[in-house]
């Protein structure tokens, strides 16, 4: 008599994919090297000495020169409230610096929507130019010219 064979069912192969398992590990890995290369990205700051019996600061206020740039939306500039072209911004800026060195002062204002890239521009002519003290603000548009 012939006998009756049954199926036995194969044993399967457990698998436990690494791949995602590996990218997790990868992207820990980076965004901890990121945050430990942030930590170490730290700037000194030089202040200068105070001299406890001079009561009078080295430079007074004002002896010190103020120039206000303005960028707006556009990328147009404005040295003082008046319009200027890029050829004489630059002229203009080393030409405050090498009468005033140290003492000139840079305000530099943006209109809210202007384009990243136009500051960082002004900001390295300024660089290029030698400017030392820079402050920066920007401009929000007000609610009523955005309300129609």
């Amino acid at each position: 008599m012939d006998s009756i064979k049954l199926a036995t069912p194969e044993k399967r192969k457990l698998e436990f994919p690494l791949t995602p398992m590996l990218d997790v590990m990868f992207i820990l890995l980076t965004v901890f090297i990121a945050i430990s290369e942030a930590r170490q990205s730290v700037h000194d700051l030089k202040l200068p000495e105070i001299d406890e019996n001079d009561s009078q600061p080295a430079v007074q206020e004002q002896d010190i020169v103020t120039v206000l740039v303005q960028i707006k939306e556009d990328a147009s500039r404005f040295v003082d409230g008046e319009p200027i072209s890029e050829e004489e911004f630059e002229t203009l800026l080393r030409e405050q610096q090498a009468a005033h060195g140290d003492l000139l002062r840079v305000h530099l204002e943006a209109e809210e929507a202007t384009a990243y890239g136009e500051i960082l521009d002004v900001l390295l002519k300024l660089k290029g130019a030698g400017v030392q003290d820079v402050s920066l603000a920007y401009r929000t548009r007000t609610s009523n010219a955005s309300e129609d």
